[in-house]
C-alpha cells in the first residue's frame, strides 16, 4: 500500500518500511508463510485485499474480504507462459505480458482472450488502474492506456528506448526510467511531461516504486 516494500533475495523474502528501511519481516523459501507472507491480522491492510502470485501459464489468487475472515483462493490457468500479470478490481479479468511477446487482457469468467496487442520486451510492467484501464509499454519508445476493450486511450512517449515504468498508488503520476538510468516524470491525467532526474550512477534500473505519498522513489 505504498508505505513497505518487499524484495527476493538468495531464496528469501524481506519486507521493510518504506522510510527508515527498518526489516519487518522475512521469509525463507521453505516458510509455509510464504504463500500468505502478510497475516491476516495485520492492521496495515485495506480490505478487500488481494494477493496474487505467477506460476509459469498459471496465476493463484489470494483474496480477502475482511481482517479474520477466510482466505478465499482461486487459480487461473492462462493460454501461454506469463512473466507478469496485474488483476482488476472487480478480479474478473487479468492483464499479462506472455512470454511470446504478447500482451493481453483475459476473461475470467468467459475464459477467453478479450484482446491482444504487441509490447515492448525490455519492460515487465503491466498495471490495471484504479478505474480498471491498462497501462503497459506498447513499444520501445511509449507506453500507453488501453480500456478493458482494447481501445487505446493514451500515449506517453519517451524520448530514449523504456526499460520500465511504474504508477503512483493514487494513479496520478507515471514514471517511465529508459537505457540512460534516468527517471522521466509524466501527468497521467494531462499526459504532459513534467520533469526528469539526473542520470543514476548504474543505468541498469530494474525497479522504482513510490511511497504513498509520492514524495519518496525507492530505484
Amino acid at each position: 500500500k505504498g508505505d513497505s516494500f518487499a524484495y527476493s533475495t538468495n531464496g528469501n523474502v524481506y519486507v521493510r518500511d518504506f522510510l527508515s528501511l527498518e526489516l519487518q519481516n522475512s521469509f525463507s523459501e521453505n516458510d509455509s508463510q510464504i504463500t500468505n507472507p502478510f497475516s491476516a491480522t495485520n492492521s496495515s491492510l485495506t480490505y478487500p485485499n488481494v494477493e496474487y502470485y505467477i506460476e509459469k501459464n498459471k496465476i493463484i489468487i489470494n483474496s480477502q474480504k475482511a481482517a479474520l475472515s477466510k482466505i478465499e483462493s482461486k487459480e487461473v490457468n492462462l493460454p501461454v507462459y506469463v512473466k507478469n500479470v496485474a488483476v482488476n478490481n472487480n478480479q474478473d479479468k487479468v492483464a499479462c505480458l506472455g512470454i511470446e511477446n504478447n500482451a493481453f487482457v483475459y476473461d475470467m469468467k468467459k475464459n477467453e482472450i478479450v484482446f491482444e496487442i504487441p509490447y515492448n520486451n525490455s519492460s515487465k510492467d503491466i498495471y490495471f488502474t484504479n478505474d480498471n484501464q491498462i497501462i503497459l509499454s506498447d513499444s520501445k519508445k511509449t507506453v500507453s492506456i488501453y480500456s478493458e476493450q482494447g481501445q487505446k486511450l493514451k500515449t506517453f512517449t519517451n524520448s530514449n528506448k523504456i526499460n520500465g515504468f511504474s504508477l503512483s498508488p493514487d494513479n496520478e503520476n507515471l514514471i517511465i526510467f529508459d537505457g540512460n538510468g534516468i527517471l522521466n516524470f509524466f501527468n497521467i491525467k494531462n499526459g504532459k511531461q513534467y520533469g526528469y532526474s539526473p542520470k543514476f550512477n548504474s543505468s541498469n534500473i530494474q525497479k522504482v516504486v513510490l511511497s504513498n505519498d509520492s514524495k519518496r522513489i525507492l530505484v
